[in-house]
C-alpha cells in the first residue's frame, strides 16, 4: 500500500508542478505573445477613430488574434457623414500602425458613405514583406511595438 501513495504523491505533486507552470509565463512573455487581447489597446483606436473629422459611428474595431489558418489583424468598421472615402482609411490605418496593438498583420476597414453606399477598400497589409511597408514606415514612422 505504502508504494502507490508514495506514486500518488509523485503524481500529484508533478501536475501541480506543471500547472503552475503554465499559470504562469515568467518575465517577458507578454512581449513575446503581444498585447493579449488588447482591449485597452484597441479601447485607445476606438477613441482616436471617433475624434476624426466627418466619421459619425465606430461600428466596430476588432482585434482578430493569430490563428493557424489566419494571420492577425484589426477590423474596423465606420459610418462617415462623407459622400466619398477621402484620407479616412488611411487615417484610420495610420492610427492602428501608431498604436501598441501587436501583432498586426492586415488591417481591414469598411467605411459607409454618407449616401449608404461602401467604400471600396483594399486592407492595409503591414507585414514587414509587404511592397508597402516601406511607405507606411516613411509616412508614418516605425511601428512603436516590434
Amino acid at each position: 500500500m505504502r508504494p502507490r501513495l508514495l506514486l500518488f504523491a509523485a503524481l500529484l505533486l508533478s501536475t501541480i508542478s506543471t500547472l503552475s507552470a503554465c499559470a504562469d509565463p515568467g518575465p517577458g512573455a507578454e512581449d513575446v505573445a503581444g498585447c493579449g487581447s488588447c482591449e485597452r489597446e484597441v479601447a485607445d483606436i476606438r477613441t482616436q477613430l471617433e475624434a476624426l473629422d466627418g466619421i459619425t459611428m465606430v461600428k466596430r474595431v476588432e482585434f482578430i488574434p493569430e490563428s493557424p489558418t489566419n494571420g492577425s489583424g484589426v477590423d474596423i468598421e465606420l459610418r462617415s457623414s462623407q459622400p466619398s472615402e477621402g484620407d479616412l482609411a488611411s487615417e484610420a490605418a495610420r492610427i492602428v500602425w501608431q498604436s501598441r496593438v501587436q501583432p498586426v498583420e492586415v488591417v481591414n476597414i469598411s467605411i459607409k458613405l454618407a449616401d449608404g453606399s461602401m467604400a471600396q477598400l483594399l486592407p492595409y497589409d503591414f507585414r514587414e514583406t509587404s511592397r508597402e511597408h516601406a511607405s507606411y514606415v516613411e509616412e508614418w514612422g516605425e511601428r512603436p511595438v516590434e
